[in-house]
């Protein structure tokens, strides 16, 4: 642009030959759109530079079809409609509207105010959040029709709706329940949007009582959603149930129902069980009696929802106990819950595209094994499936020594030998149970309640028990102890081919914390995010 202005300028046949050229429209858009940011700003220097010097020689403004403002001005609103596909790159193409419209006088400000008036209405929610980014599409609108009712003040009498839509669906419209987040109202939350909104309103009630009027009845009724919290500060109450700002949607607390909002949390932020979910066509009639619709009800809100919580209430009413919905003032174990769930959604997922989906994430296979001792050489193994594995960890520091117990198994000795069906006699057995086939997301339930049953109650084992970030599960799986028992005597026919190393390793996503007693507490989450 430095090097093009100086050449127009040179000859009025080379200006002459710039207003006629076809492809301005295209070159417009390169410049002032599609450029780097750097260059678009030059190109709206260039461009106001040229105007300006235009507009002082007289004999240059005579020998053009039309002045120069209005010349580039109309090129620029040609530009418009496809103005939308360029949202993060247009500032500097208003800033270089809103000169022209300034410098120019020809313009015919009430077609132009409809226009803009219109393109404010049809503009959909673009902003996501008050942290951005920012709508530049519409904060240049707004700041154009703000330009038009400064040059032609007698335009206010018209735009008693325009200040309907800015104050209602810019300024203060609040999500409602079924509001997805692309759709999630007002059109303005960051401030620079916000920002030219109320600059916007400002001038079209200067001078103007019927729209001042307007604007007193639409904060009155605002205001009526106000509410004074306990900690001093006023706040809009409707906009108390906005989505958190860490992008999270909460689940309602309906009395005791924290066990089960801990691990729907759970569930939600595995990625692969998510979308499973939502992807199945639930295949009962009635939608609203099926625990698996209501799942997915609840996983497209924490997904899709503007509100800060979802209200579980369906799926309390539709999760049954006994054939009757959950008690949610009573509460329960967040691992029986887990256990429960999955063999009521197991069913209803029977005939589905996504049948196997709980089996290929939580699915695994323990081995109950029957090895003979003392003389018997036999053995005898059961395979049984397992979405979760219970640990005892009373008097166990950690996840090691627990899973170190559970593979351990006990004696069957004396009057509990176990007939071999080989030897047709008793002998010496040691019962134990190993993992078979390892899940590809390894639920562990630590048991914290037990029976006492010297006093016949339940208790809490509030024992500390430490748990790795990571943990490898080879040594107790059937090939891992089957490769300590050939090192320990010597007889490589015991040892079984191990799997790759991946295989058995694990990363915490996950923990679901009991706090309180056996009577009362709070179940709550930690989670690792997941995309």
């Amino acid at each position: 642009m430095a090097l093009l202005v100086p050449i127009l300028l040179h000859k009025n046949t080379y200006l002459l030959q710039f207003y006629q050229h076809k492809n301005l429209k295209n070159w417009l858009i390169n410049s002032v759109l599609k450029a780097a940011p750097n260059a678009r700003q030059e190109a709206v220097k260039g461009i106001i530079s040229l105007v300006r010097q235009i507009n002082h020689k007289n004999d240059l403004v005579a020998a053009l079809p039309e002045p120069p403002s209005q010349y580039f001005f109309n090129l620029a609103m040609t530009v418009l409609p496809e103005v939308d596909k360029y949202a993060t790159s247009c500032e500097h193409y208003f800033t270089l509207l809103e000169y022209l419209l300034k410098s120019s006088k020809n313009h015919q400000f009430e077609a132009l105010l409809k226009k803009f008036k219109k393109k404010i209405c049809n503009h959909p929610v673009n902003e996501r959040s008050s942290s951005g980014p920012p709508d530049k599409v519409l904060i240049g609108i707004m700041n154009i029709t703000y330009t038009i009712l400064r040059r032609d003040s007698a335009l206010k009498s018209k735009c008693l709706s325009l200040m309907g839509e800015i104050f209602t669906n810019c300024l203060f419209a609040v999500p409602v329940a079924g509001t997805s987040l692309e759709e999630s109202p007002p059109k303005c939350k960051t401030s620079s949007s916000r920002s030219a909104a109320f600059r916007l309103i400002t001038e079209m009630v200067r001078e103007e009582p019927t729209n001042f009027n307007q604007l007193i009845s639409l904060l009155t009724v605002q205001l009526e959603n106000i509410e004074s919290r306990s900690d001093g500060k006023v706040v809009m109450s409707n906009n108390n149930n906005e989505r958190s700002k860490y992008g999270y949607v909460g689940l309602k607390n309906q009395g005791a129902t924290c066990y089960m909002n801990s691990l729907l949390q759970q569930l939600y932020l595995i990625p692969d069980f998510r979308r499973g979910i939502l992807d199945v066509e639930v295949p009962t009639k009635d939608k609203a009696d099926s625990i698996l619709y209501q799942l997915q009800y609840l996983m497209a809100s924490l997904q899709e929802s503007v509100t800060r919580y979802h209200d579980t209430m369906h799926f309390c009413s539709q999760y049954k106990v006994d054939g009757s919905p959950v008690n949610t003032a009573q509460q329960m174990d967040a691992w029986e819950f887990f256990n429960t769930l999955l063999d009521k959604l197991e069913q209803q997922l029977k005939g589905t595209q996504q049948e196997k989906l709980l089996k290929n994430l939580f699915g695994g296979v323990v081995s109950n094994q029957l090895i003979g001792t003392q003389g018997c050489k036999h053995r005898k193994e059961g395979d049984e499936p397992f979405y979760t594995i219970s640990l005892d960890i009373k008097n166990k520091d950690n996840i090691i020594d627990a899973l170190d117990l559970y593979v351990t198994g006990e004696m069957l000795t004396g009057d509990n030998k176990y007939m071999c069906d080989f030897c047709q006699e008793p002998v010496s057995t040691l019962k134990r149970v190993c993992v078979k086939d390892l899940p590809e997301i390894f639920v562990i339930h630590l048991k914290r309640f037990e029976f006492d049953y010297e006093n016949m109650v339940l208790k809490k084992v509030n024992t500390a028990c430490s748990f790795p970030v990571q943990l490898n599960m080879e040594a107790y799986t059937k090939e891992g102890l089957s490769r300590r028992e050939a090192e320990k005597t010597g007889d490589s026919s015991l040892k079984l081919p191990l799997r790759p190393a991946a295989y058995y390793q694990y990363d915490l996503v996950g923990a679901v914390v009991h706090s309180g007693t056996i009577d009362s507490g709070h179940y709550y989450s930690f989670i690792k995010e997941r995309i």
